[in-house]
C-alpha cells in the first residue's frame, strides 16, 4: 500500500494493520532464519510498511495531542493510574530515609541561643580576659 492509502484509514484500522504487520514480520524473520523464505525482499517491504504506519500515527498524535491508544480511554472516561513497581516504591522509601538523615538536628542559630541562655542562667561561667 502507498502512504496515501494508509492516510485514509482510521486510527483503529491502522493499529490493527500494525499488529498484523508485526506478526507477519515475526513470521518472515523466522522463515528467513530457517532458510525457508523465498522472497527476502518481503522483509524490507514489511519493515517499511510498519514505519509508514507508525509515522502516520505519530503525525496524527502531533496534530491532536492525543495518542490513538488514549482515545478509547478518553471516550470511556476511565483513565488508569500508572502502577508503581516495587523498585519505584523502594526508591521513594530510600529517598525519604536519606532526606531524614541529611536534616541537621541542631542548626547554628539554635546552638548560639542555647549558649546565650546558659550564660544568662549561670550554667556557664564567664571567663575574665585579663584577670588571673
Amino acid at each position: 500500500m502507498k502512504a496515501k492509502e494508509w492516510n485514509k484509514l482510521t486510527d483503529d484500522e491502522l493499529m490493527s494493520k500494525l499488529k498484523d504487520l508485526k506478526n507477519e514480520l515475526f513470521n518472515l524473520r523466522f522463515a528467513h532464519a530457517t532458510r525457508q523464505l523465498s522472497n527476502p525482499l518481503s522483509l524490507r517491504t514489511t519493515k517499511k510498511d510498519i514505519a509508514r504506519i507508525k509515522t502516520i500515527l505519530h503525525e496524527r498524535e502531533l496534530k491532536t495531542g492525543i495518542k490513538p491508544t488514549q482515545v478509547k480511554a478518553l471516550e470511556t472516561k476511565a483513565v488508569k493510574k500508572p502502577v508503581e513497581t516495587k523498585k519505584v516504591e523502594a526508591k521513594k522509601v530510600e529517598a525519604k530515609k536519606s532526606a531524614e538523615v541529611k536534616k541537621p538536628t541542631e542548626t547554628k542559630a539554635t546552638s548560639v541561643k542555647k549558649v546565650a541562655e546558659a550564660k544568662q542562667t549561670g550554667a556557664i561561667e564567664k571567663k575574665a580576659g585579663g584577670d588571673k
